[in-house]
C-alpha cells in the first residue's frame, strides 16, 4: 500500500498518539485484519484487505498514569471528537481528516451487570480521559495478544519501529462467532468475510500442516 494513502497516515497518526499506551492498547477489528498480513506467522494473498475506517482498540478499565491523557494527546495530534448517543459519558469517536475519512474508538470489557443499581445500563466509561464503550466478549480479544513491527519498511513514516499489539487470531475468530447473532445484517456480512481472510492468512496450503495460529496461541 502507498505511503500517499491517507488512511494509512491518520492510522499512523493515531498509533503516535497513543504511543504511550501501545502496551496496553489492543487492536481488535478491521485494522487488526490488516496487520495480520505483516506478522510473520502471515502469508501473502492475491488480494487486498477489506478497507475500513474505525479502528477499534481494546483498552483494560485503568492505564498506566502518563505526563498527559490519551485524551489530550489524541486532541494534539489533530483528532476531533464525535459525541454519539447520550450515554454518559457519551461514545466518542475519534476522527481525523475531513469528511468521512479514518476514525478511532474505544471499548473496554463489560464486567458484571449490564446495569447499575439504578436499572440503567452500563454502557460507557472513562479511561485515560476518553469515553471507552463497555461491551461483552472484548476480554477475549486481549488474551495472549500478538505483535507487529511497524515502520517505513511496511509503509508506516515513523521515525523509529513501533510494536503495536493486535488481537491473537484464535480469539479474533472466536469473538466474531459469539457476536454473530447480536450484528447487524451488513456487519455479519463483514464478520464473515475477516473469518474468511484471516484463516486464509494463517493456514499453510498444504493440507497436512497445521494453521500457523494454532500453532503460536497458547490460549
Amino acid at each position: 500500500m502507498s505511503e500517499q494513502d491517507p488512511e494509512l497516515q491518520a492510522f499512523a497518526k493515531f498509533i503516535g498518539a497513543i504511543e504511550p499506551w501501545l502496551d496496553e492498547a489492543v487492536l481488535i477489528g478491521g485494522w487488526a485484519h490488516r496487520l495480520y498480513r505483516l506478522h510473520p506467522l502471515g502469508r501473502k494473498l492475491g488480494y487486498l484487505p477489506l478497507t475500513t475506517l474505525d479502528g477499534d482498540v481494546a483498552i483494560p478499565p485503568k492505564l498506566k498514569a502518563h505526563e498527559t491523557t490519551v485524551r489530550q494527546r489524541l486532541l494534539d495530534a489533530g483528532f476531533k471528537e464525535e459525541f454519539v448517543g447520550e450515554d454518559r459519558p457519551p461514545a466518542t469517536h475519534y476522527h481525523y481528516g475531513k469528511g468521512g475519512g479514518f476514525y478511532a474508538e474505544f471499548l473496554t470489557p463489560l464486567g458484571g451487570s449490564e446495569y447499575d443499581r439504578s436499572g440503567k445500563r452500563k454502557a460507557t466509561t472513562e479511561v485515560g480521559g476518553i469515553s471507552s464503550q463497555l461491551l461483552r466478549y472484548i476480554e477475549i480479544l486481549m488474551i495472549s495478544p500478538w505483535k507487529v513491527e511497524l515502520g517505513k519498511e511496511n509503509g508506516y513514516s515513523f521515525s523509529r519501529k513501533l510494536k503495536v499489539q493486535i488481537a491473537n487470531p484464535t480469539s479474533f475468530l472466536a469473538q466474531k462467532i459469539l457476536i454473530h447473532e447480536e450484528r447487524e445484517p451488513r456487519d455479519r456480512a463483514k464478520d464473515l468475510l475477516y473469518i474468511h481472510d484471516t484463516i486464509e492468512v494463517f493456514t499453510d496450503p498444504s493440507p497436512s500442516d497445521t494453521p500457523a495460529i494454532l500453532d503460536e496461541c497458547d490460549c
